[in-house]
């Protein structure tokens, strides 16, 4: 055992609570594991012509455990939501990514916060899968969750021009886009939008969770 998990005893990487017989590793507790909302058909239909798959529902501990991760600098979860996103590309078969990227928060966020989530998920993503990571798209301005938005239109508004292409990024045929959770997909078809216009021809995107109720 590592004696830095005594001072700094691993923790639930979604309710937070001490691992005692987990040693170092950071995974869900008996407790949240049993009552995971892993998504039967992780493929969520968001995005017309845009293959889009999370592992897991957005609700109840898993919310709260991207909070953590977000909000709570809990970033020991970075790796079992990535291995738990990895299976989800290997149940449908899709490989051979030229690079990973991801949505990005905006830069001022980013400071306050320390990480990106995103692009942490991006990186031990790429390892997991013997890819490479690299930044494509930057955020301009903060906006509203599209969340709270009620028409399609309105949430189309709200991400427009909200984000830029990294000056000089090179293209790619074939890109992994994550994030962290899938809810409306009007910031997804933008970035991915932004993608396709710098040459990208086939882009995936995957998170760790959907907020879509169906």
């Amino acid at each position: 055992m590592n004696p830095l998990s005594i001072i700094f005893p691993p923790k639930c990487v979604l309710c937070g609570t001490i691992l005692l017989a987990k040693e170092d590793r950071a995974e869900p507790c008996e407790a949240c594991l049993s009552k995971l909302p892993i998504l039967k058909e992780p493929r969520v239909e968001i995005v017309p012509g845009l293959v889009c798959l999370a592992p897991l529902k957005y609700t109840d501990n898993v919310r709260q455990g991207l909070h953590g991760l977000k909000f709570g600098r809990r970033v020991t979860g970075i790796k079992y939501f990535a291995r738990l996103m990895v299976q989800c590309l290997k149940r449908y078969g899709i490989s051979d990514f030229d690079a990973v990227t991801w949505v990005p928060v905006s830069l001022a966020r980013e400071r306050r916060r320390g990480y990106d989530q995103s692009e942490l998920l991006a990186h031990e993503i790429a390892k997991l899968i013997g890819s490479k990571s690299c930044r494509m798209i930057y955020k301009v301005r903060n906006v509203k969750p599209n969340s709270s938005l009620k028409t399609e239109e309105e949430r189309r508004a709200n991400v427009t021009g909200a984000f830029r292409l990294v000056p000089f990024v090179n293209s790619h045929d074939k890109l992994l886009l994550i994030d962290d959770v899938l809810t409306t997909g009007s910031t997804i078809a933008e970035c991915s939008a932004l993608l396709t216009a710098n040459g990208t021809k086939e882009i995936v995107v995957l998170a760790v969770a959907s907020a879509q109720r169906k």
